[in-house]
């Protein structure tokens, strides 16, 4: 079961858009039609709002002005299907075995100027909201340069649990390991923050870590105007490893995180490792 999650960017639209169907063929869901649901974090609960239901097969297109109450403008709004009804109210998201898919179903975030768009996936495996606490290592983002150009770092977390939590992300650059900044980050939010052009260095590219929060981070790279756009993910360190089991694969992420969580903090005299 996947989270789909729509990131509020100052100056832009943003629509995020949700299929009942596999994206490369494949077995459907247990159920044939589901309901879309809206959520965010309220008073220590999930709020829970029904938005329309989505036949199998089908697709719909989402905006936050699409929400039939009044919804936070400072806080994540996370979209996902579910095949019943669900009350107002929730202690913990679910995350219901009969509505997992394989391949994972995909959702689209699209940001939308008034002269341009684009779009890139934007979905939360339900497996992620587990991790009670997790790291990051961003080390191949796909951050543009050029005269002019911006990049906008989205970090977005989601867990089953309603609580908003602190965390840090350390933005440092892979060839000097020279911290630019520290960040505070939260939990159950899509942080967003502005890079302005410190990104353009690719002689030293800059790099993004988390010693107690895992997400999924997005580059938005722009033009002052947002006439011009790029939306891109780097590649979760899973992907960087082939063969042997799972275990096997996943030893060797942890291995790579802390190796690069301790050279970043060793350079800084900061004390930190990643949490696994």
């Amino acid at each position: 079961m996947n989270y789909y999650f729509a990131p509020f960017v100052s100056g832009l639209k943003t629509h995020i858009t949700l299929v009942n169907y596999p994206p490369v063929g494949g077995p459907p869901a247990s159920a044939a039609d589901v309901n879309v649901y809206a959520t965010w974090p309220e008073d220590k609960v999930w709020r829970i709002v029904e938005m329309d239901g989505l036949a199998q097969g089908s697709t719909v297109s989402i905006a936050h002005s699409d929400i039939p109450v009044d919804y936070p403008k400072d806080r994540m709004i996370a979209y996902f299907m579910y095949p019943g009804k669900l009350p107002e109210q929730l202690d913990t998201l679910p995350l219901e075995p009969e509505i997992r898919s394989a391949p994972a179903w995909r959702g689209n975030i699209q940001f939308r100027s008034d002269t341009t768009a684009v779009s890139y996936q934007g979905e939360i495996p339900g497996e992620m909201l587990k991790i009670p606490k997790g790291s990051l290592s961003s080390i191949c983002p796909m951050v543009q340069d050029g005269l002019g150009i911006s990049t906008t770092f989205i970090f977005s977390n989601l867990r089953a649990v309603p609580t908003i939590e602190k965390r840090s992300l350390i933005l440092a650059r892979m060839r000097s390991r020279k911290v630019v900044s520290i960040q505070d980050v939260y939990t159950n939010t899509c942080n967003v923050i502005d890079l302005g052009d410190s990104a353009s260095d690719l002689s030293d590219p800059l790099c993004a870590f988390s010693p107690d929060m895992a997400g999924v981070p997005l580059y938005l790279n722009h033009d002052r105007e947002f006439s011009q756009m790029s939306l891109e993910h780097s590649h979760p360190p899973e992907e960087l490893t082939a063969y042997g089991t799972t275990e096997d694969r996943r030893a060797i992420v942890r291995k790579m995180k802390s190796y690069w969580l301790s050279e970043v903090a060793n350079t800084q005299g900061n004390a930190g490792g990643a949490d696994s």
